[in-house]
């Protein structure tokens, strides 16, 4: 009786090792899935965050002054981009964009009617654009999962230099 009581107890205590083991294997995956959307969540804040630094210098000193003879015309959405590319971190998930339109195109109230003639601001839309660590290079030249951040600065055609 004894004997067979150890037994028992033998292999309770191997089953549970076993059934250990198993669990863990189910959880492991769904944990390091947690770490990796943890990890590009603070990557994405952190370069949210330098972006939009980076981008409100790059309009202020590149769009907010133009020449007197380009006044209203001037176009200065590559310059900003490439002011943008060259203070960001090179990689391979981040890309950015640039567009610059006048006021009235960009909806912006209190421009145009009667006195459409009067120099309008440049509206800067500046976007970062994020692709996730397992999706940033894609299959086949397609992304499934890019996360986009805009930031828009409206450039005052007064006061060269004042960002609205």
């Amino acid at each position: 009786m004894a004997m067979m009581r150890g037994c028992m107890m033998r292999r309770a205590a191997a089953s549970g090792s076993g059934q250990m083991a198993v669990e863990v294997m189910v959880v492991l995956p769904v944990v390091v899935a947690l770490i990796i959307v943890v990890v590009d969540t603070m990557v994405y804040l952190g370069d949210c965050a330098r972006f939009d630094r980076v981008a409100a210098e790059a309009v202020r000193v590149h769009a907010g002054s133009p020449s007197s003879a380009e006044y209203g015309v001037v176009d200065n959405a590559a310059e900003v981009r490439g002011e943008i590319e060259a203070a960001m971190p090179s990689s391979g998930h981040l890309s950015y964009a640039v567009t610059s339109q006048g006021a009235l195109s960009a909806g912006v109230s209190g421009y145009g009617g009667i006195l459409s003639f009067i120099p309008q601001p440049q509206v800067y839309t500046c976007a970062l654009v994020f692709s996730p660590w397992p999706f940033s290079h894609g299959a086949f030249g397609a992304h499934p999962l890019q996360i986009t951040h805009r930031k828009s600065f409206a450039v005052d055609p007064y006061r060269p230099g004042v960002i609205m």
